[in-house]
């Protein structure tokens, strides 16, 4: 794993359970966290630096809030799950992803702002032209 540690899935999800998911397999979380990853940036990317909001420094410690790890965590194990029982994903661990996914999307349309490195440029935010009204007037 690269930016996740352990202790942080162990934060979450007791250590027995992580085995019988994983089978003692770490390859299966290294790659439900890159994918977690990916789907994070998607939605952190549009206003802040998604690059920077993983960071951690040379003594392990987390270099932006916690927040955004913990949902990672979440989305990592919702993604281990899917990925060995993809029928039989536990309720808890869909709840933890839907709950990351809103609170993703909250942040990408700037209703909630933490304190996340932004970008440098503008926020790629997009821009719609024209209304929604209908004419009054069909004749005019």
């Amino acid at each position: 794993m690269d930016i996740l540690t352990m202790d942080d899935l162990l934060s979450v999800i007791e250590e027995n359970i992580l085995e019988d998911v994983t089978g003692g397999d770490e390859t299966v979380l290294d790659a439900a966290e890159i994918a977690a990853i990916g789907e994070m940036t998607g939605y952190l990317d549009i206003r802040n630096d998604a690059s920077k909001c993983f960071d951690r420094d040379l003594s392990g410690d987390y270099n932006g809030i916690n927040t955004v790890i913990q949902k990672l965590v979440d989305i990592t194990l919702f993604n281990a799950h899917a990925k060995v029982m993809p029928h039989n994903v536990p309720e808890l661990r869909e709840k933890r992803y839907n709950n990351a996914i809103n609170w993703l999307e909250k942040v990408s349309s700037g209703f909630i702002s933490p304190k996340l490195p932004v970008k440098d440029e503008d926020p790629t935010t997009p821009l719609r032209f024209g209304n929604s009204s209908t004419p009054q007037n069909p004749y005019f």
